[in-house]
């Protein structure tokens, strides 16, 4: 039997996603495998492990998670992807883009953050072509054609 704790926290991520079928898919997406809806509910439930909650609770938190990045030697933030795939991808075209600067991927979850806190600034452009000089546009179409994204 499960920690009436976890389970509770399960209850209100599993909620947070619109229930437990669009937690299955934000699993699915996040990791590639889910769980069944019917497990997930058990779990809920308590009909499982305090392990099994822990790791639904971890790959909920992550998957209903947003995500930002900044750029570490300027702190230009940029923002707000409700995929962490995504996030990385942007990461990298920013990298190719800005020569020399160094984009780091993080979850709100992680740092306490709302979305309202993390949508790219109008000065992060300045602190960036202050640090970087222009961006380089051919280094970030080639990554974009090597990594097939949009």
């Amino acid at each position: 039997m499960a920690n009436d704790k976890f389970t509770a926290h399960l209850a209100q991520l599993v909620n947070k996603a619109g229930g437990a079928r669009k937690a299955v898919l934000a699993i699915k997406e996040l990791t590639g495998v889910s769980p069944s809806k019917s497990s997930i509910d058990r779990a809920i439930k308590g009909s499982c492990s305090d392990y099994t909650v822990h790791c639904l609770i971890r790959d909920l938190t992550e998957a209903t998670s947003s995500w930002f990045m900044f750029e570490t030697n300027t702190h230009a933030w940029d923002g707000h992807y409700r995929n962490l795939k995504d996030a990385q991808y942007s990461a990298g075209f920013k990298t190719a883009k800005w020569k020399g600067s160094n984009w780091v991927v993080m979850s709100s979850i992680n740092c306490f953050l709302k979305e309202e806190q993390f949508h790219t600034k109008p000065e992060s452009q300045e602190k960036l072509i202050s640090a970087f000089g222009e961006p380089d546009y051919k280094s970030a179409d080639k990554y974009d054609a090597d990594n097939g994204k949009f």
